[in-house]
């Protein structure tokens, strides 16, 4: 199976559900929330009964299956951070990551999902219309709770026939700040340009060879390693607790990521919300060699 159908609609509801925890573990680390998700019930897609916060600007996580596309409308009500409408290269790479981790969690793994990307949008609802939903269009609603009980939805629709379309003539920001110096606030919202910011890629499952797409779903196992030193074995048999161990390492020198035992980034350390987090840094690192003290004469 690798295309939407109406058959595998509660299929794909299902696989939410199942994941709705790596799906809220995603949207936190993304946007610094506190956020649980729960997967409601699908429904036919009907534009006219989407409720008012999806009429407005807000964020789109779409990824392609087959010949058509899932769109996640995220409402700028979420609330959505400021940044995501002109993210840098470290936001623009949480967004990346974000549309990469929900197109192995909001589908099946009997479907490939390719071509993911977050966008923002000044319109949601809008922006669904123009990409042209097929007959059988199929929602859900995710529903968004914090700690303090407060809620907030994000609709999942699908399938689209076009992918999410780009603004080409952007508002004009020397226009913006006119509007803002007169003397009478404008009643009008500002408007969101839309854009993608998929500025960085990363390898994605159309890139490479036919039928190994799927090896982007297997875990990994990933360690983050803070320091590391030879000890004699008297001095860890001694080891007790409160007692310490001192590295050779400066506290603002970087941590190496190792994937399945190999090293192969290296960043900050990060404290997002109450855990640890990695700031990527560097990708691809390689071991500086010095040259050799004595070189050989060549005959």
């Amino acid at each position: 199976m690798s295309e939407f159908t109406p058959e595998n609609v509660e299929q794909l509801v299902e696989a939410c559900r199942e994941n709705a925890s790596a799906i809220a573990e995603g949207l936190n680390l993304c946007f610094d929330l506190k956020k649980e998700v729960a997967i409601g019930e699908s429904s036919p897609w009907d534009s006219e009964n989407v409720p008012v916060e999806f009429d407005g600007p807000g964020l789109i996580v779409s990824f392609q299956v087959g010949e058509n596309f899932l769109f996640a409308l995220i409402p700028q009500t979420l609330p959505l951070p400021d940044w995501y409408l002109n993210p840098g290269d470290s936001e623009s790479s949480r967004l990346q990551t974000l549309a990469m981790e929900w197109s192995m969690n909001l589908v099946p793994m009997d479907l490939e999902a390719t071509e993911f990307a977050s966008i923002a949008v000044e319109n949601l609802k809008q922006s669904v219309l123009e990409s042209s939903t097929e007959d059988w269009a199929t929602n859900f609603n995710m529903e968004v709770t914090d700690e303090q009980g407060d809620s907030s939805q994000i609709v999942v629709v699908w399938p689209t026939k076009q992918a999410v379309i780009a603004s080409e003539d952007p508002p004009d920001s020397n226009e913006s700040s006119q509007n803002e110096s007169t003397d009478e606030p404008s009643t009008q919202p500002k408007p969101v340009v839309e854009k993608r910011v998929e500025k960085k890629p990363v390898m994605r499952s159309r890139d490479l060879p036919t039928g190994i797409g799927r090896i982007l779903s297997l875990p990994v196992n990933v360690v983050v390693c803070l320091a590391e030193k030879q000890i004699d074995m008297d001095h860890l048999l001694n080891l007790s607790p409160g007692g310490l161990i001192s590295f050779n390492k400066s506290c603002e020198d970087y941590l190496d990521l190792y994937v399945n035992n190999h090293r192969y980034c290296r960043g900050e350390a990060v404290k997002i919300g109450e855990k640890f987090g990695l700031k990527i840094m560097e990708v691809g690192v390689v071991d500086e060699r010095e040259d050799p003290i004595i070189h050989q004469e060549e005959d």
